[in-house]
């Protein structure tokens, strides 16, 4: 377990509350190197490890937690799962050292899914990402008379989701890659009667990664 502890610095002259920064991860199988995950091994690691960490700073509140699993399944190859959720309440006071007007109440999600062909070393994978705003009026700067229809659009502005899927090719290991992705973006934007919509758009991304040590 990892607990880190500072005072807010800067413009306010280290007099702000407390952050408190923790971390816990427990490794089943094989243990991680290093403070966070690897990532795929290729099938030469098993890796199964559960993790929750927290933030809290005044009246700000970050909460989490996260799987991984990476380990040979079947003769073909090996599978990869990368999952994360996340709560943030943000800050709810207005006053000095207030996140109120930084960070709105919002829920994270995160999966993600690989599976290894060793022999033909291609890795098919798909991802899903959701950031659901829902926070209060001062944390958008708004008097807290806010009426719902207001609050619903500011809410959908700040919000977004992606669905993706690629191919990766590891044509030397972890050291070069060719990757291969798409992913659909959805969002929120200004209505033309002046309220929020819910708008969506697509991306292709061909990469070529090089690891030079």
């Amino acid at each position: 377990m990892t607990i880190f502890c500072q005072p807010i610095a800067g413009r306010d002259n280290g007099r702000g509350p407390i952050r408190v920064v923790g971390r816990t991860v427990y490794n089943f199988l094989e243990p991680e190197k290093d403070f966070y995950y690897d990532g795929t091994k290729l099938g030469k690691g098993r890796t199964f490890a559960l993790a929750g960490g927290f933030d809290v700073q005044g009246s700000y509140r970050n909460f989490g937690m996260d799987a991984f699993l990476d380990a040979p399944a079947g003769n073909a190859g090996s599978i990869t799962v990368n999952a994360a959720y996340t709560r943030m309440t943000g800050g709810t006071g207005t006053g000095t050292y207030s996140f109120a007007w930084l960070i709105p109440r919002q829920n994270i999600q995160f999966l993600e899914l690989g599976y290894y062909f060793k022999n033909v070393k291609l890795q098919p994978w798909i991802k899903y990402e959701n950031q659901n705003i829902n926070g209060r009026p001062a944390q958008f700067g708004l008097p807290g008379t806010a009426d719902g229809a207001t609050m619903d659009a500011m809410n959908m502005l700040m919000s977004n989701e992606r669905i993706g899927g690629g191919l990766n090719y590891f044509f030397n290991d972890l050291n070069t890659n060719l990757r291969l992705s798409y992913t659909s973006v959805g969002y929120g934007r200004e209505a033309l009667d002046g309220g929020a919509e819910k708008a969506r758009y697509n991306q292709f991304w061909l990469q070529l990664q090089l690891f030079l040590f």
